[in-house]
């Protein structure tokens, strides 16, 4: 999957803003492993566009929010 989202030059958003959060990743006993909720994933190119992301809440769905700086060309 990373080599997928390398070639198509993506990031991961959310983590490129808040890289030491990990609060939203989630350990699964049944299958022994990892999982995040709060992946975004954004052209690497548009980076400079965006002003900041959020996680409004969480439940079995999940919000985020992305703001973007309308001025930036």
């Amino acid at each position: 999957m990373k080599n997928i989202i390398n070639q198509l030059e993506l990031t991961d958003t959310y983590r490129t803003f808040d890289p030491s959060t990990a609060k939203h990743t989630f350990f699964s006993i049944a299958h022994g492993t990892f999982f995040r909720t709060d992946y975004m994933l954004g052209q690497k190119t548009n980076l400079n566009k965006f002003l900041r992301i959020a996680i409004l809440s969480v439940s079995s769905q999940i919000t985020i929010k992305l703001e973007i700086n309308r001025n930036q060309q």
